[in-house]
């Protein structure tokens, strides 16, 4: 399977576990997500890198009335980054901005999955600042309850994806 489509199939996968597994607030969980969407390429020969840092979109209102920067920034924990997204390829893959619309208090659009080319400059309406990145072998956590929730988040990818086709609806940016 190609990188692009494995990407994107694995987003969406990791996209429904961290629903199923964070119901209450799944859109907070972005670590969770690009650890196991970075585990998930690896196993398919593919490198893959967990970068961590500042990110903001300008995301229309569903009414189409107006618009803002939307995003994430500024953690306050010394040490973290306020969004996690993962770069595999020579592309940014974040699937994170699925989850968007649920954690404003706005009424945005929902977005889709961001597989942009790192060697393009990135469009006005899109931002990252990387401030860390996490090694290949790096562990998700020092708290033990963390890295078995995470190894149970990457299980259940697993699983899903070993019996389930891409959907049919397109869900990406690039």
């Amino acid at each position: 399977m190609d990188h692009r489509r494995y990407s994107i199939k694995a987003s969406l996968v990791f996209h429904r576990e961290l629903r199923k597994r964070f119901p209450e607030n799944a859109g907070q969980r972005c670590m969770y997500g690009a650890f196991a969407l970075a585990h998930l390429l690896r196993e398919m020969d593919f490198e893959a890198t967990v970068v961590g840092g500042d990110f903001a979109i300008f995301v229309p209102a569903r009414d189409g009335r107006s618009a803002a920067f939307h995003g994430f920034g500024g953690s306050n924990e010394p040490g973290t980054a306020s969004h996690y997204w993962v770069e595999s390829c020579g592309r940014v893959v974040d699937a994170s901005t699925l989850f968007l619309h649920t954690t404003t208090d706005q009424d945005i659009v929902r977005l889709p999955v961001i597989y942009w080319p790192i060697s393009q400059e990135l469009p006005r309406y899109l931002r990252y600042s990387a401030i860390m990145r996490a090694d290949k072998g790096a562990e998700f956590s020092t708290v033990l309850e963390q890295r078995e929730k995470a190894a149970a988040v990457v299980d259940g990818c697993l699983r899903r994806l070993s019996g389930r086709a891409l959907p049919s609806k397109q869900e990406v940016l690039d």
